[in-house]
């Protein structure tokens, strides 16, 4: 089956155009949440162009299945995403991490100041989402 760009009914919160975008793609919602909102603070360019998606992007078609077979491969896959995404976590945590000892590593000084706290901070949500994904992935074994 064809991939088609159209807006999501199922992984929506406002008109679905995130979702849809992101299952197009192939990557999680919140990146494609996070760049419209990162959007919108460039002189409001991410807010017009959700709105021209909104408008412009059909809604998406769902088709029931009725086949107890398809259900089966249907587990079978979501149980294989959640595993890739579980190593995705962790690809993004470990990136987190090494930016925050970056930034730690430069700002290193004998006083303590707000720009220590920020890498900090990136260091223990990246060993957050690390510890997550691990979590997740036992759970699914």
């Amino acid at each position: 089956m064809k991939k088609r760009l159209s807006r999501s009914v199922k992984d929506k919160i406002i008109f679905g155009v995130a979702g849809g975008i992101a299952q197009y793609l192939d990557v999680d919602p919140v990146f494609v949440r996070i760049a419209f909102v990162l959007g919108t603070f460039l002189n409001g360019v991410g807010l017009i162009v959700y709105i021209v998606c909104a408008v412009v992007m059909p809604l998406e078609i769902l088709i029931p299945e009725t086949n107890a077979e398809s259900v089966v491969l249907d587990e079978i896959a979501a149980m294989n995403k959640k595993k890739e995404k579980a190593g995705k976590e962790k690809v993004f945590g470990g990136f987190l991490i090494i930016i925050g000892g970056i930034f730690l590593m430069h700002n290193l000084l004998p006083s303590f100041d707000f720009d220590e706290v920020v890498p900090l901070l990136l260091i223990a949500f990246g060993v957050w989402l690390i510890i997550g994904s691990i979590r997740k992935e036992e759970s699914l074994q």
